[in-house]
């Protein structure tokens, strides 16, 4: 069991910047001739036209109505759904979170169903459009297949895969909490970034990378991978082009297996200034201070590890990495 120290209090400046950072982003990502669709689980779709109003019932009925570059915004509540099937659409998804900074809309816009995003790199509709899904919390997940996306301050949890890069498909994953599901986040011959995330408890890895088509770069920053039921971080296999795999400041704890395991030698691995006991490299076993500096093995010492208040205590080794 961890130690318990004094905990430390947020930054409450720091998280209301980054809060007006993607209010900012959203807003100047979306482009001027794309218009913002509303839905609400009481809504009544056969007389809704979409707008704040009259907003729409169910979320595939605002994708249906949507165009290129439209932004859906989702009301509170409990959205119903199995799958949202998003197509080659390059359409993005938000709460009233980017707009009021209360991060409870997080929790209380609930979304049932499974986002699946088809293809969407091949739309040239709006090439320089990149998709966006933050702020709301996904009980089935997302699915890229050929797609790519922002996923930004999303709860993910209770489904096979949290998120799925399915083929060719490339996310930016930032600020999110993803959690019992059965891998948090499976990459299929895809690329992802992650950074500033909590991938935890999940009954399988953490992370998960299998296969490589094209030469890739996984960079993961700023993440806390801990209490899985497999491996943190597990890279089955690569292909004979080049791959490398970035971890920096980072802590990988108290996964069930290992905390990186890689299946076959990968061509580059760096560490740096992150917490994790070492790495499994086709079962030998080496220190994480082999692959970069200012590594430790230490326990983080969380506050309340065990009802997820992972905020580090005022005597962590962890604190400052």
């Amino acid at each position: 069991n961890p130690i318990v120290g004094i905990c430390l209090t947020p930054n409450s400046l720091i998280s209301v910047i980054k809060n007006i950072l993607l209010f900012l982003f959203i807003f100047y990502h979306h482009p001027l001739n794309a218009i913002t669709i509303y839905v609400d689980p009481a809504g009544v779709d056969s007389t809704a036209d979409g707008s704040l109003s009259n907003p729409y019932q169910y979320i595939q009925t605002a994708i249906d109505a949507s165009s290129d570059s439209d932004l859906i915004k989702l009301l509170p509540g409990s959205h119903e759904g199995i799958e949202y099937n998003v197509g080659n659409k390059k359409i993005s998804f938000t709460s009233t979170y980017s707009g009021t900074f209360d991060e409870t809309i997080i929790n209380q816009t609930i979304v049932l169903g499974k986002f699946y995003l088809n293809n969407n790199n091949s739309n040239s509709n709006a090439p320089d459009y990149n998709p966006t899904i933050s702020g709301f919390t996904a009980l089935r997940g997302i699915r890229l297949n050929r797609s790519s996306a922002m996923i930004i301050d999303m709860n993910i949890s209770g489904d096979t895969y949290g998120i799925w890069l399915d083929f060719f498909s490339d996310a930016d994953i930032i600020s999110s909490k993803i959690s019992n599901c059965e891998k948090g986040i499976l990459s299929e011959y895809s690329r992802f970034s992650l950074s500033n995330s909590i991938i935890y408890e999940n009954t399988g890895s953490g992370v998960s990378i299998n296969g490589n088509y094209v030469p890739n770069q996984y960079i993961l920053q700023n993440n806390l991978i801990i209490d899985n039921g497999e491996h943190g971080i597990y890279v089955a296999y690569n292909s004979d082009r080049y791959e490398s795999i970035e971890i920096e400041n980072s802590i990988i704890a108290g996964n069930k297996e290992h905390e990186l395991s890689v299946s076959m030698l990968v061509d580059s691995i760096h560490i740096n200034n992150s917490n994790l006991c070492g790495v499994m490299i086709n079962s030998y076993y080496y220190e994480a201070s082999d692959f970069g500096v200012g590594n430790i093995n230490e326990n983080p010492l969380f506050c309340d590890r065990f009802n997820q208040n992972y905020s580090l205590a005022s005597n962590s080794p962890s604190l400052g990495m």
